[in-house]
């Protein structure tokens, strides 16, 4: 939606009315929960498109406190050794506990430096590129090798490290 914001919210006590003042409060445990599968779901995209290919596209997802669930283009169910290399991947990355680095850019220079944009949405001439770069905070001078580098609005953790474990409990 462009520059938006939108807030959902329930009214706890009384009433709300057009041009009140209302007061948000985040329930941080929940925030916690979701920036961590939120940021998984970066990761695991980019291992399937290590594992499987470049083909493979995000064509959905569930991102909440408890849990994520991914939805994906790719043409045949990946075998039980793929989602055993995925899951490897994405905990090695994990591991790895790489820096997130958020940019805000011309949407010409993110394609250019290789963001992957989404769902066929229509974005400003500004973007926000979250991405998970081995060299980020390290000291080096050179560019870095990301793992992971798309356009998102969303709520990342700062080091992948904050993800604590990744595992994959089904697919259908």
């Amino acid at each position: 939606f462009g520059d938006a914001i939108v807030h959902i919210g329930e009214v706890s006590e009384g009433a709300v009315a057009n041009g009140e003042t209302a007061e948000s409060r985040v329930d941080s445990e929940f925030r916690q929960g979701s920036m961590r599968n939120h940021t998984a779901t970066h990761l695991l995209h980019a291992a399937l498109r290590e594992i499987l290919g470049t083909h493979v596209r995000q064509a959905g997802s569930y991102v909440g406190p408890d849990r994520l669930r991914f939805d994906y283009t790719h043409p045949e169910a990946p075998s039980r050794e793929q989602f055993s290399q995925i899951q490897r991947l994405v905990n090695d990355k994990v591991r790895e506990d790489i820096e997130r680095e958020t940019l805000v850019l011309p949407y010409d220079e993110a394609v250019q430096r290789g963001a992957i944009a989404f769902f066929e949405d229509k974005y400003t001439d500004q973007v926000r590129v979250v991405e998970y770069c081995e060299a980020h905070g390290h000291g080096h001078q050179h560019s870095p090798q990301c793992f992971s580098r798309e356009f998102c609005g969303g709520t990342h953790c700062d080091h992948t490290g904050q993800i604590g474990m990744f595992r994959i409990t089904g697919e259908s």
